[in-house]
């Protein structure tokens, strides 16, 4: 799947200097990103997809080479719990070997490598002293946060094979991802051993990342890849109810969305790959098509205020406000906004192949607004 990023990052090149974008010399400096950047004492920290740890201050206008991974890297950054250690890896998709890395903030080094069956493709997540990782064809593996000692790994279920691209989340004790290809399926396992404690197979792969609003886990599936052809291949609204371990909707979507969907209260809020804005009532079996936009959405959603927002592929922005149940768009950034959006403080950050858009609550609103007029 990160292959077909990388392409359609290269197709939209063109558009970003073509536009009037807001970039500097960092911005060229860092280059392509997928991922959201982690904070730390007054600076952030990101990876580059040529496997680049960065420092920078918040509007990424200085940047500073940490560390270079040994190979190419789609993975997001993580840190511990006293904030002195972040964790990254690298490889892509058709990688057979690939690395997990510890760097140090205090000493400002790598603290050790350790080598992977696989490919880490996303964001680890740190608990109590150890590390989470999606590792490919490796499965899901789970690594001493001090020494880089794998504590255990499981790559299949019985017969059944486990292949492992989503971002682990922690829940009472048991770590959940999804698997897709031979197996698609939604698993939870034991964070100490590694058991197996909830399977639940779907009809299409789960490929966007998971998401909890206790009991329920919400996640959206489809067999369409990133670079799909047919914008409107079928996907599918999944909600599995982690107490009754039943699966409570499977609402039929037309488009594919392949990052962590945005709650806003008891409403799934999507960009689609068809451009369909959609408000989904998961409690209810509601939906709601707010708006087509003219361009597709390959980027996670985002908050601002009270406004449910969405980056287009192609840099537009288009928001739902909830108290007058209207959408409206600015047109201000033509930037090629692709991945996982974030924010830190009053800072937003949009992936793109110059390092991250990065821009304020006011620069956002400014952009809405002058739509809106």
């Amino acid at each position: 799947m990160l292959r077909s990023i990388l392409l359609l990052f290269i197709c939209l090149t063109q558009l970003t200097y073509a536009s009037k974008n807001k970039t500097n010399d960092a911005s060229f400096q860092i280059k392509d990103v997928i991922n959201a950047p982690v904070r730390h004492k007054g600076k952030i920290y990101f990876l580059s997809m040529e496997g680049i740890l960065f420092e920078s201050n918040f509007d990424q206008s200085e940047v500073k080479e940490l560390f270079r991974t040994t190979k190419r890297s789609a993975s997001g950054v993580a840190i511990d719990s006293n904030n002195e250690t972040l964790f990254f890896g690298d490889g892509l998709h058709y990688d057979e070997i690939s690395f997990f890395y510890a760097y140090s903030l205090k000493e400002k080094k790598l603290k050790y490598r350790t080598q992977i069956k696989g490919h880490l493709e996303k964001t680890p997540l740190y608990h109590n002293g150890k590390v989470f990782v999606s590792g490919g064809k490796k499965g899901m593996i789970a690594i001493n946060a001090e020494d880089g000692k794998i504590l255990w790994s499981i790559n299949k279920n019985g017969p059944k094979k486990l292949h492992v691209d989503a971002k682990p989340i922690l829940i009472n004790g048991r770590i959940y991802f999804t698997s897709v290809y031979d197996t698609k399926a939604i698993v939870g396992v034991d964070e100490t051993s590694g058991k197996v404690l909830d399977f639940f197979e779907t009809r299409l792969a789960p490929k966007s990342d998971l998401v909890i609003v206790y009991p329920y886990l919400i996640s959206l599936t489809t067999d369409a890849v990133f670079n799909e052809k047919d914008r409107a291949r079928e996907s599918e609204l999944l909600v599995y109810n982690l107490r009754t371990k039943k699966q409570t909707l499977d609402y039929k979507l037309r488009g594919h969305y392949f990052f962590q969907p945005q709650i806003s209260g008891s409403y799934v809020m999507l960009g689609m790959s068809t451009g369909d804005i959609l408000k989904i009532n998961y409690m209810k079996r509601e939906l709601l098509n707010l708006d087509i936009f003219p361009e597709p959405f390959m980027a996670k959603a985002f908050k601002k205020t009270n406004d449910d927002c969405f980056f287009s592929v192609m840099g537009r922005v288009a928001c739902y406000n909830l108290d007058n149940k209207k959408t409206y768009e600015g047109r201000e950034y033509l930037r090629a906004v692709i991945g996982e959006t974030s924010k830190i403080g009053s800072f937003h950050y949009f992936p793109s192949r110059l390092g991250h858009l990065v821009l304020t609550d006011e620069e956002v609103t400014k952009q809405i607004q002058k739509k809106k007029k």
